[in-house]
């Protein structure tokens, strides 16, 4: 029987953006035992205005849940809909932008041309001056006069990223946005994705870019083997809760015999001493113990995960499961 992860966030008197429920998606037939479950059960439901990131491994389903989401492909079973609309349909597609992995323009296109070209099929209102916008808004004015075709790939996206917001949709799709950017062109990304949310824009993400993922997203939902493993708040994912590392100005086998017995997974390495705090009260005896000793205090923090952390913890402790399924 498919196990079934229900992914929620419902902002009060607002309809989610994006709904799906159990969807699936298979290839093989049924009555043969080589059939792959792309996805397996996906249940997920994104709020108005939230930056949703989408992880996992290469094969997990990403793409194959944006691709079905906009109608590309066919879901095998399940069901999905955005701003209400069930998928597929025109309807469901009618106010969102996508930028894929791998965008494509034909070699004769200029950057301006691209967005005046789509443009008019999309049917973009004020289309001349929505377009310089978009060319200033990622960086891409002075270059809009050149061929794609000699673009680098970082500036390719960046035009893509135009396209994909040319038509000023409610939802974006973005798999892999900052894939062959410079650091500069990230943070120039990353500060239009918190623009957009603060118009109320609702982002789909999926980037294999984890730091970027961590700025950025709200929440996140690890996906493997096509199936949603974990998924939460990006602080509630990194929390490293009772672990905590101080640092001391000097640090010996008699600080180790006097410290050890009292904290919880003690370990030092040099003057670092890591440990686990059940409760305050332990914290206040090692601060004490150290301080009675002579010792200074250099440094007192609580460790905290990354999402990589948290991402690699995650799989690993999925795939030491063995394959589930027909997976």
């Amino acid at each position: 029987m498919t196990d079934v992860i229900e992914v929620t966030v419902t902002e009060k008197n607002e309809m989610n953006t994006i709904k799906i429920n159990n969807l699936q998606k298979t290839y093989g037939l049924l009555r043969k035992k080589n059939i792959v479950r792309a996805l397996d059960g996906v249940s997920i439901e994104v709020g108005k205005g939230e930056i949703f990131g989408l992880l996992g491994p290469n094969g997990a389903g990403k793409t194959t849940l944006i691709k079905i989401l906009l109608g590309i492909c066919r879901r095998s079973g399940g069901s999905a809909a955005i701003l209400g609309h069930d998928i597929p349909s025109v309807a469901s597609r009618k106010s969102v932008g996508f930028l894929p992995e791998d965008i494509r323009f034909p070699n004769y296109m200029k950057g301006r041309c691209a967005l005046m070209t789509f443009g008019r099929i999309m049917r973009v209102p004020n289309l001349r001056a929505e377009v310089d916008r978009h060319l200033q808004m990622v960086g891409m004015a002075e270059a809009a006069g050149r061929k794609i075709k000699n673009y680098s790939r970082g500036m390719t996206r960046r035009i893509g990223l135009a396209l994909a917001l040319l038509n000023n949709p409610r939802v974006v799709f973005l798999d892999e946005p900052t894939d062959g950017l410079d650091p500069m062109g990230r943070r120039y990304i990353r500060e239009l994705l918190m623009n957009m949310k603060e118009r109320g824009k609702t982002i789909f993400l999926n980037s294999h870019i984890l730091g970027e993922v961590e700025t950025v997203c709200d929440r996140v939902a690890i996906l493997n083997r096509g199936r949603v493993v974990r998924v939460g708040k990006v602080d509630e994912l990194t929390d490293g809760g009772s672990h905590c590392r101080i640092t001391v100005s000097r640090a010996d086998d008699a600080l180790d015999s006097a410290l050890s017995p009292i904290m919880n997974g003690y370990a030092r390495d040099g003057n670092a001493i890591s440990f686990t705090v059940r409760d305050e009260s332990e914290l206040d005896r090692a601060i004490d113990t150290i301080r009675a000793r002579g010792v200074g205090l250099r440094e007192l923090v609580q460790l905290k995960d990354t999402l990589e952390d948290v991402f690699l913890k995650t799989i690993s402790g999925e795939n030491q499961n063995g394959p589930s399924g027909d997976n």
